[in-house]
């Protein structure tokens, strides 16, 4: 019961801290590093109850305004996007292989079925 009572005053989410300068779509490096104090901004995040969906591809508006500004070259191969939907944001991806992404990809489809699970 009191763990119970704990997640219900911590809803589950995902979190991160964005670079001041909004970040990029650089393919990520599999080395993972903690946030400092002078290169983050604000902490942000997402409830697991506010995702819709895990999308493959890079067909949100991010992915297309990211084309239309730098060129649809400049865009990673379709295969390594991902994007966490959710009701207020949509989070975009850019893994450096297909094998990452679809680690990830599985990873956040099984997180939210087991949540959803749980949470009724």
């Amino acid at each position: 019961r009191t763990r119970t009572t704990e997640l219900a005053s911590n809803p589950l989410c995902l979190e991160w801290f964005e670079q001041p300068n909004g970040g990029s779509i650089a393919p990520a490096t599999s080395t993972a590093r903690s946030p400092s104090i002078n290169s983050v901004s604000a902490r942000k995040v997402m409830y697991l109850q506010d995702i819709t969906e895990i999308q493959s591809g890079h067909s949100t508006p991010a992915f297309a305004a990211y084309g239309m500004t730098n060129g649809v070259r400049a865009l990673p191969d379709a295969s390594l996007c991902f994007s966490i939907i959710g009701r207020n944001r949509t989070l975009d991806f850019a893994a450096a292989s297909v094998h990452e992404a679809t680690i990830w990809k599985n990873a956040l489809v099984a997180l939210l079925d087991e949540y959803r699970n749980w949470s009724g």
